[in-house]
């Protein structure tokens, strides 16, 4: 570790630099992705510990949330990187200092395994950290020089929780860490990759062996879902570097043979330590116990023509090693001097086994082959490959990769679905529809329905319901009873029906009436007391009053003489102020007014109350 010597070393402009870097608090402890060491819980160290609720995160931590918590700014995030309102996990292309990266998308144990060490004069904590040099006593990276990894020197040193595993600088020990232990545990989206793993999935799909490169599918028996994994020395197959059915190669024990051998195709029989093993080549010419064939000879043998070395290079009576600038293909190769081992990359065409073979990265491999040939790529071709960084998104050349608000419909709220934007930013957004079939952001892309405008066969793709000439059109335009309409083009949300077409509600008609028959009517010439009528045909909203003939009435305006009285349309006359028609008082006792109160009566009829006294007086 470095970093206990910076300050003597850097002076006060040195530690501005790692301040402004977010390697330096303002006491000068060190920080590494803004994050404080508080010391024995660490948020950097590669254990869940302390208040984590996973590996260095937590949001009571003090470390930052983990991968998918919620956020409002970077900082409220362990990765300092929040997008879309949710924290993404570290990687080593984020453009951030994060994780256990010890600069910018360099150095530490994750990056470093990715291939992404730091380049002279970026900040280091040790050796490894460094892709050129060492890293110096200013803690930054040198251009030339040895350089020593604790991560490979067999002893359980520095920040190791592990013999050369764990802590900042080095891989993951298996035993402690999940997301390295080469199983898919729960949680994770893949074999140590995606949910809460940082690394990212880029797993291959697959439904039977001859998809995978390893020539092995595994299936998931909780999703059923097959993707392929790595050969391993126990896999019951002839994969990877094998030259049997796991055996031979760099990983792999031996091959062995008797005194008639049956060694794999491309092998042969030799005496190596006093057994017979089956080998790619023999160390001489007098090794080989082959009785079928000549034997290839190892590098350095000796050798008298360049068909004799397994290298194919015969150079002054030795076989020499393959390199990849030998005008012949040999050795780990792909291909003439490219692919696999060799810096150079393989062009179109030329022979793959892997994309990382390719210029183009991209290696297809007919099904049932484990060797295929480099090819181009495109943005549309409905697969991640070349250098996207996901299915026809990222990279150099293609779109930018959506930056999901939604990954699915059953992330939105009700009657809201999951759509791409078309303008804007490359997202996701929840939406009453989609504004074509390719934009529904769900694995069942037929599950948005598709806005006005858009490219339809059939009605239920369409939000209003309506598809004409194959385009989605308004409900209330397209000559077709449907939506919520009860008419043709007419009702619920359209405009209102006209007089004798379907209803349902009042609101449905232009005469605002929906008769019991549920057709718009004129309710005031049915010959029947309904809408608001007070009468029959009459009141109400109607424009002709009620007659004195007994007729109902709850207002004035109810009643053609303009008088209701006691909810009952009345005579004129019984409101004048004058006795006259049949009343015995002023304005009462007539059959059709109201009765009196306390005035001349002839008989109790013409009382308020029923009762005539004596003397012609209603009570």
């Amino acid at each position: 570790m470095r970093f206990s010597s910076l300050h003597g070393a850097l002076g006060l402009a040195g530690l501005a630099l790692f301040g402004a870097l977010g390697v330096l608090s303002t006491d000068g402890c060190a920080l590494v992705g803004g994050i404080h060491d508080p010391g024995p819980t660490t948020c950097i160290d590669g254990i869940k510990n302390g208040k984590e609720t996973d590996v260095d995160c937590g949001d009571d931590s003090g470390c930052g949330k983990c991968a998918g918590g919620s956020c409002s700014a970077d900082a409220d995030c362990a990765s300092v990187n929040c997008v879309a309102g949710k924290c993404l996990a570290a990687t080593c292309e984020d453009g951030r200092l994060n994780g256990v990266e010890s600069d910018q998308d360099c150095g530490g144990w994750l990056c470093a395994s990715e291939g992404h060490q730091c380049a002279a004069g970026k900040l280091c904590r040790s050796d490894c950290d460094c892709a050129s040099g060492p890293c110096g006593d200013d803690g930054f990276c040198k251009d030339s020089g040895a350089k020593s990894c604790h991560c490979a020197d067999g002893k359980k040193d520095a920040d190791e929780t592990g013999v050369d595993c764990g802590g900042l600088d080095c891989k993951r020990c298996e035993e402690t860490d999940p997301c390295h232990n080469g199983v898919q545990d729960p949680g994770e989206e893949g074999v140590d990759c995606g949910g809460t793993c940082l690394e990212t999935c880029n797993v291959t799909q697959c439904q039977t062996d001859a998809d995978c490169a390893s020539l092995h599918c595994v299936t998931d028996p909780a999703t059923s879902a097959g993707h392929c994994v790595d050969a391993t020395c126990d896999d019951n197959r002839k994969n990877g570097n094998e030259v049997g059915i796991d055996c031979g190669g760099p990983d792999c024990p031996a091959c062995m043979c008797g005194s008639n051998p049956e060694c794999p195709p491309d092998t042969f029989c030799v005496a190596l330590g006093g057994a017979l093993e089956c080998a790619t080549c023999a160390h001489s010419t007098t090794s080989c116990r082959d009785p079928e064939k000549p034997c290839l000879v190892c590098d350095s043998g000796g050798c008298t023509a360049d068909e004799d070395c397994s290298s194919k290079v015969c150079s002054q009576g030795v076989c020499a090693s393959p390199t990849c600038d030998d005008k012949v293909l040999n050795g780990l190769e792909s291909d003439l001097d490219c692919g696999a081992v060799c810096p150079t990359k393989c062009p179109i065409d030329g022979r793959c086994t892997q994309d990382a073979d390719c210029a183009s990265n991209h290696c297809l491999i007919p099904s049932g082959a484990s060797v295929g040939a480099c090819a181009a790529t495109s943005c549309s071709d409905n697969m991640q490959n070349g250098f996207e960084t996901g299915v026809d998104c990222g990279g150099p050349d293609c779109k930018p990769c959506l930056v999901p608000a939604c990954s699915k419909s059953s992330d939105c709220e009700p009657s809201t679905f999951c759509v791409e934007n078309t303008s804007g930013p490359q997202t996701t957004q929840c939406a009453a529809c989609a504004p074509d079939a390719l934009h529904c952001h769900d694995p069942d892309p037929s599950s948005c329905p598709l806005c006005e405008n858009a490219a339809c066969a059939s009605l239920d793709q369409c939000l209003s319901r309506a598809c004409v000439s194959g385009r989605c059109v308004p409900s209330c335009t397209d000559t077709f009873q449907d939506g919520d309409e009860t008419g043709i083009d007419c009702g619920g949300s359209c405009t209102p029906c006209k007089e004798g077409q379907a209803c349902l509600l009042d609101k449905d008609c232009a005469t605002g009436f929906c008769n019991s028959s549920h057709t718009c009517a004129l309710h005031c010439s049915d010959g029947v007391m309904d809408g608001d009528e007070t009468g029959v045909d009459c009141g109400g909203s109607c424009p002709m009053g009620c007659g004195v003939n007994g007729s109902n009435c709850a207002a004035d305006t109810d009643c053609a003489s303009g008088y209701c009285g006691g909810a009952v349309c009345r005579p004129k006359t019984c409101i004048d102020g004058m006795q006259n028609g049949n009343e015995t008082s002023t304005d009462c006792g007539d059959p059709a007014c109201l009765g009196c109160t306390g005035d001349h009566c002839n008989a109790g009829v013409d009382c308020i109350m029923g009762v005539c006294e004596a003397g012609d007086i209603c009570e």
